[in-house]
């Protein structure tokens, strides 16, 4: 990181992030090794992100191709106009990561998965998940391997 005074080092401020955030942003490679950027839903939960999607389509089977990953997430955006240009600025909290996917078979292992991505929008909710609905969708798990934050000055 070019500017080390912006670190966010506390992992008590990284953990805000992780929890505070709504979207996270999975980036993958194409078998043309283009980058695949694509906004998720996620859950958080002791080093890992939760995701789930239809089991099928470009995310899936790039995932199914590499599991390896980087993810990026982002909170309190706001833009700072200062009136001159070229010199306004941005406020926000960030996350840039890398792990390994993990897809979860497992019906039970799903449930916990959907529980914590649940609980990540709406804290306290229980939820039933039909084992029709479970073996329908497709769970997968990110194992943060490392990841940096950056606040603005």
């Amino acid at each position: 990181m070019r500017r080390k005074e912006l670190q966010i080092r506390d992992k008590k401020d990284l953990e805000a992030v992780l929890q505070n955030a709504t979207i996270c942003r999975l980036g993958l490679v194409d078998e043309k090794h283009h980058a695949y950027i694509i906004p998720l839903n996620y859950g958080y939960e002791e080093g890992r992100l939760y995701f789930h999607s239809a089991p099928s389509g470009k995310k899936i089977k790039l995932l199914r191709r590499n599991q390896i990953v980087c993810f990026e997430i982002d909170i309190n955006h706001a833009i700072v106009n200062t009136g001159i240009p070229c010199h306004w600025s941005s406020q926000y909290r960030s996350i840039i990561g890398y792990g390994t996917v993990r897809f979860i078979e497992n019906l039970e292992e799903k449930k916990k998965a959907l529980q914590v991505l649940v609980n990540h929008y709406a804290a306290g909710s229980s939820y039933e998940f039909p084992e029709e609905e479970l073996r329908r969708v497709t769970v997968f798990s990110l194992l943060i391997d490392r990841m940096t934050g950056k606040r603005s000055a």
